[in-house]
């Protein structure tokens, strides 16, 4: 990879890249979190559920 890309890419994220990056991984643990509260859990062949619950 040329170095002037390297330049631009350190350019394009910049302090507003630095700031957001931390706002970005909580906003995707935490629709992870909600994904797995929502997903219903399945169930074995009695019917009765299985899995662990949070």
């Amino acid at each position: 990879m040329p170095s002037s890309d390297v330049r631009d890419r350190v350019r394009l994220l910049g302090r507003e890249g630095l700031t957001v990056m931390p706002l970005v991984i909580v906003a995707v643990v935490v629709a992870y979190a909600v994904t797995l509260r929502l997903t219903p859990t399945p169930a074995d062949r009695d019917g009765a559920p299985t899995g662990a619950t949070l």
